[in-house]
């Protein structure tokens, strides 16, 4: 009886541990079996996942199936992501790659974030080295997440400077309407005011054009973003290596 309690202790204190392992959301889908290293590169997901409340995910595949690479990432983040997140896509076998964002995740990769991240998965892309881009992908990732968390803290301070440099220039602006209105003299709006009756007569008119103004518009360039298959508006960008 002894023996049994002490089996049915262990089993016990055992048991939490092995929820916290299936509580790891799969982050990797690798049906192109390139990455070897995904027990360890997915709890390094999971976490930056959780810390920043979004889906990162990384998906491989040996083809696209007709699709482009952006069309592959949009149907798999259809399947695998929610509202805001960010996807790595890449195929060692069709060499591209691309990276999509979706919701708020559009604001934080700008193009800063999205060149650092490129120069880092493609240079170890390129080296036939997919563990790395994994890994460089999620460092950058990191490095993206905590700048924007500072760029969005900062805006604490920096909103009520902006409110009181308004509400200056509001006051400065009704001191001098208030001025104005004590001033005893005034210019006068019209010329003929300065001129006196009969003294002045009109023999000829002509019509000068100093100034010819020509409006020009450019023409609508292409950016990084667009909508997908799924008709949702999403960001990010791709390449071959």
């Amino acid at each position: 009886m002894k023996k049994i309690f002490v089996v049915f202790l262990i089993i016990l204190l055992l048991t939490p541990a092995a929820f916290a392992t299936e509580l790891i959301t799969q982050r990797i889908f690798d049906s192109e079996n390139v990455i070897s290293q995904e027990s360890t590169l997915t709890p390094q997901i999971e976490v930056l996942s959780e810390e920043y409340g979004v889906d990162i995910i990384v998906v491989t595949t040996a083809g696209f199936g007709g699709k482009t690479a952006e069309g592959y990432a949009d149907a798999r983040w259809r399947d695998y992501g929610k509202k805001n997140g960010v996807l790595f896509l890449f195929s060692m076998t069709e060499r591209k790659w691309y990276i999509y964002t979706a919701g708020s995740c559009m604001d934080v990769f700008d193009d800063r974030a999205l060149d650092r991240t490129e120069d880092a998965v493609v240079a170890a892309l390129k080296a036939d080295d997919p563990d790395g881009a994994v890994e460089a992908f999620v460092r950058t990732a990191r490095i993206a997440f905590e700048g924007y968390a500072e760029e969005q803290a900062s805006w604490v301070w920096k909103t009520p400077l902006i409110c009181l440099g308004i509400g200056a220039l509001i006051a400065l602006i009704v001191v001098l309407v208030l001025a104005s209105q004590h001033k005893n003299v005034h210019k006068k709006s019209q010329a003929s005011d300065y001129v006196r009756p009969g003294s002045f007569a009109l023999t000829q008119s002509l019509d000068l054009y100093l100034y010819h103004t020509t409006t020009r518009r450019a023409k609508p360039q292409n950016s990084s973003g667009g909508s997908g298959s799924s008709g949702r508006s999403h960001g990010g960008r791709g390449g071959s290596f």
